[in-house]
């Protein structure tokens, strides 16, 4: 269960423990909860303005719900795909394949998802250097 009490700079245990399990979501790609990761780095962005500058917070929200979005659309492409394969057996399954290799992971696949966590990462390290001692 979520704990949904505010975020404060006299608890930095918990922003530690909730840091932690952001970088978790995002480098084991749970694109699930990527939205309770989001709503942290509103949160702690909130709590700390200056931690970073907000182009770098806007870049990795923009990134985690990129890579959110590319998800969902995957999914949505598959069983569209699964239909037209079942109906058009090789033609279509190659096409796919082409697609999904070239244009589709070149955009938004593997790069770009080490480019988010990397930005992911710096932000949490900036945030753990401003909070105050345990």
């Amino acid at each position: 269960e979520p704990d949904l009490r505010p975020l404060n700079l006299e608890d930095p245990r918990r922003l530690r423990v909730l840091s932690a399990r952001a970088l978790s979501i995002v480098m084991n790609r749970d694109v699930q909860n990527f939205e309770a990761v989001m709503a942290f780095l509103d949160a702690t962005h909130r709590l700390l303005p200056g931690l970073v500058p907000a182009i770098k917070h806007m870049k990795i929200q923009f990134g985690l719900k990129t890579m959110s979005q590319r998800e969902m659309f995957l999914m949505r492409k598959n069983q569209a795909d699964f239909r037209r394969l079942v109906q058009n057996l090789a033609f279509t399954k190659e096409r796919l394949q082409d697609y999904m290799k070239g244009d589709m992971e070149e955009c938004y696949g593997e790069r770009y998802a080490q480019k988010v966590e990397q930005r992911l990462l710096a932000y949490l390290q900036e945030l753990r250097r401003a909070l105050p001692a345990d």
